[in-house]
């Protein structure tokens, strides 16, 4: 690949609004080192240490980038620690740098790796090294250096895809009866709701849809029951918001193919007491 198909660097981070000079600095350490490199933001506004929300976003956005862009994700609550800093090259051409916590579980489920890297060559990281940030004297100095070609063996040994760190989200289908337990993996803004209940991407946007790896079948029209403490809710599956009245709750596909629960014109996760990692049960209408 040519170094030109590299110049691209998205960033994620969980530093927020008030770490926005902490975002300025590791733009200012990737620009020292290539002032011709591309630098895109995809959010600094994980909830903090949250490594389900940042594999969340990294899964469902990293592939609308253009082949041979470099991903440096900065959702780091072990920093100075034992933990390691991993580099990785999938086949289908997209980098990857950062903490070896399971923020990268999706990449490794979801791609074939074509080289995984642990970095430790000091050579390419920005000195003196904070023991606090190594987003900035670590991770971004990798990404700069990629970027203007530097091959991802000179940063470090390899290490076996299947050494590194991964997280499971818990997730019990039962087909016979339609019984569902899982997990918000993301609320948006807007109190959707967002479980990692994966749904059939090869079905249409309207009338139903498969879960994925199963037969069961979501019909519009017909009802989801969430159990939570005990609490019953019931939400009409529907294609979209305006299907349902203000104040409505409702179960349907979301943009990036996973079930979702919303209140329409409302906050699901404030009217249900949800927040990210929260397990809860799902009962189908036969």
């Amino acid at each position: 690949m040519s170094p030109s198909r590299k110049n691209l660097i998205a960033l994620l981070t969980d530093f927020g609004p008030r770490g926005q000079h902490y975002v300025a600095s590791m733009k200012g350490t990737i620009l020292s080192i290539n002032l011709d490199c591309r630098i895109l933001d995809i959010s600094h506004n994980l909830t903090s240490y949250s490594i389900i929300e940042g594999a969340y976003l990294l899964s469902t956005t990293y592939q609308y980038f253009p082949r041979g862009t470099i991903f440096v994700v900065v959702v780091d609550p072990g920093v100075g620690s034992t933990r390691e800093i991993v580099a990785l090259k999938t086949k289908s051409e997209f980098y990857f740098v950062g903490p070896d916590n399971g923020v990268f579980t999706p990449i490794l489920e979801g791609e074939e790796l074509e080289k995984c890297i642990r970095v430790e060559n000091v050579k390419y990281f920005k000195e003196p090294i904070s023991n606090t940030f190594h987003g900035r004297d670590i991770m971004a100095p990798v990404g700069a250096h990629l970027s203007k070609g530097v091959s991802l063996a000179k940063f470090g040994p390899a290490v076996a895809p299947k050494d590194l760190t991964t997280h499971s989200l818990t997730l019990e289908i039962k087909s016979e009866t339609k019984e569902i337990t899982c997990c918000v993996q993301f609320v948006d803004s807007f109190g959707n709701i967002t479980t990692n209940v994966a749904l059939d991407s090869s079905y249409s946007f309207g009338d139903f849809t498969h879960i994925r790896g199963t037969n069961i079948l979501l019909k519009e029209g017909s009802s989801v029951e969430m159990i939570k403490d005990n609490q019953e809710y019931s939400a009409p599956i529907v294609s979209h918001f305006a299907e349902a009245s203000k104040g409505t709750l409702v179960a349907l596909r979301g943009s990036n193919n996973f079930l979702e629960f919303s209140l329409n014109q409302g906050n699901a996760a404030e009217y249900l007491g949800l927040t990210v990692g929260d397990v809860f049960n799902i009962q189908l209408s036969e």
